[in-house]
């Protein structure tokens, strides 16, 4: 490899981390402008408390976070896999002192139900 081709190349390298930079950055400064609206969860426009049922069973899955300040917020509701909704919340890092995950799945019908839940990050 010739000597300019290894200094182009070190400069397309360069290029590239400031890029990846860039958008790392840039991703990280919309979560702190979202979450600005509620100094300790943000949960969107319309955030979402409805509990899904699936098989009879009803599924609460939310985190409760607790603020230094000792306040509390409760995030969305998560949403069934494959049910296609984006019940995202944005935590503010600065502000908070513990996060707690819920689960309760509760039998709306009249026989016993097998329960084998899997709780994932998508």
């Amino acid at each position: 490899m010739s000597k300019r081709q290894k200094v182009f190349t070190k400069y397309l390298l360069l290029l590239g981390l400031l890029l990846v930079s860039f958008v790392a950055g840039e991703m990280h400064s919309q979560t702190v402008i979202k979450a600005a609206g509620n100094p300790l969860v943000y949960t969107g426009t319309k955030p979402n408390t409805n509990v899904p049922t699936y098989n009879n069973l009803t599924h609460e899955l939310y985190f409760s976070v607790t603020g230094k300040d000792g306040t509390t917020a409760h995030s969305n509701y998560a949403a069934l896999s494959g049910s296609g909704d984006q019940n995202d919340s944005v935590i503010e890092s600065q502000t908070y002192q513990s996060v707690v995950e819920h689960f309760k799945a509760t039998n709306k019908s009249d026989k016993a139900v097998f329960v084998n839940e899997i709780i994932s990050p998508i």
